[in-house]
């Protein structure tokens, strides 16, 4: 279902709010860096944000309207004064060329509109060259610009690029926003959106497209499997290489779910009753009555160390066997 109003966005209240004053006010700023983690609507917003810049409705406390022509070419993707830029399909970075190209259209006077949107989706994924062209239009942008850009955070974005925009950090969703979305687009049942929706961090993406054998069915024998090795007196080696294979063929879902299995074991620690796992609730419960709070903190480290390795390309085998030595262990061992 595509959005075509302000209206249509589950969460980000106060984000939306910000901008429609803005836009209601005439007072846009020249440009935006929306930051916030992957599938939490980010992209969405600037989208209507551009929308509504070009939105030919005469109530501006209404734009986007997506009624008029101009919301209309931008939802079939063909609005002359709308740009978008992303990596290209299996392409990592965006580089200098497409910034060289987005400017040569900059140069010229806007087609339908006395304004132009330009998007950036992806923004940390401009290489340094890209980077350092796009600040000159950044310092000096075309009359009528507006800039968005969509950025996970701001560590892989030049300092002179951040300083120029106005940063809207986006959260995550709640999880009944999350149910209601599940719920009216893949059809799923309460439970089984209530269900994907304490899984998925906040993210509309990873909850839209989350496997529901992974989370019905392999997601709660894996945290058997762990619970069961990490309670036991001796360390079982073959349980632990079991468990490494699996977790291999799971790759990142693996260590998502390790992830969502500690933040619940922390959430029980401290005396929180709602956890993601709800239906691995006595394991979770048994867990937290083992270990520790400085143990947990300990295995958290180690989950984002196995992340960091093999972003590093390091021996799989290796990673998940030292991260399920640390999770059955402790640092006591």
């Amino acid at each position: 279902m595509a959005v075509l109003r302000f209206a249509d966005v589950l969460g980000h209240e106060e984000v939306i709010e910000r901008l429609r004053c803005d836009i209601s006010g005439d007072r846009l700023a020249h440009a935006y860096l929306f930051v916030g983690s992957v599938g939490v609507g980010k992209a969405t917003v600037a989208r209507l944000l551009g929308a509504a810049t070009l939105c030919k409705s005469q109530d501006l406390s209404e734009r986007p309207c997506g009624k008029c022509l101009a919301c209309g070419k931008i939802e079939r993707h063909n609005h002359p004064d709308f740009f978008t830029i992303a990596p290209q399909e299996g392409k990592r970075w965006i580089r200098i060329d497409a910034i060289r190209e987005l400017q040569a259209e900059l140069s010229l006077k806007p087609f339908e509109s006395d304004r132009r949107v330009v998007v950036i989706d992806g923004a940390e994924n401009m290489n340094e060259a890209a980077q350092n062209a796009f600040l000159k239009t950044l310092e000096e942008p075309p009359p009528g610009t507006l800039i968005i850009l969509v950025a996970p955070g701001v560590n892989n974005l030049l300092p002179t690029i951040v300083s120029r925009c106005r940063i809207e950090r986006f959260g995550p969703l709640k999880r009944e926003d999350l149910a209601k979305i599940l719920i009216e687009r893949r059809e799923l049942t309460e439970s089984d959106a209530a269900l994907v929706a304490g899984l998925a961090f906040g993210s509309v993406g990873a909850a839209l497209a989350m496997d529901m054998d992974l989370a019905q069915r392999i997601r709660p024998a894996l945290i058997r499997r762990i619970a069961e090795v990490a309670t036991e007196d001796r360390t079982n080696m073959e349980k632990i290489m079991g468990m490494s294979a699996q977790l291999i063929k799971l790759g990142a879902d693996g260590l998502a779910f390790i992830r969502l299995l500690l933040s619940d074991v922390t959430s029980k620690k401290i005396g929180r009753d709602r956890i993601a796992n709800f239906d691995m609730a006595e394991t979770i419960d048994r867990l937290a009555q083992r270990w520790n709070i400085e143990d947990v903190a300990y295995r958290f480290e180690k989950t984002l160390e196995a992340e960091e390795g093999l972003s590093r390309n390091l021996n799989q085998n290796l990673v998940f066997e030292n991260l399920l030595f640390a999770i059955v262990q402790g640092e006591s061992q």
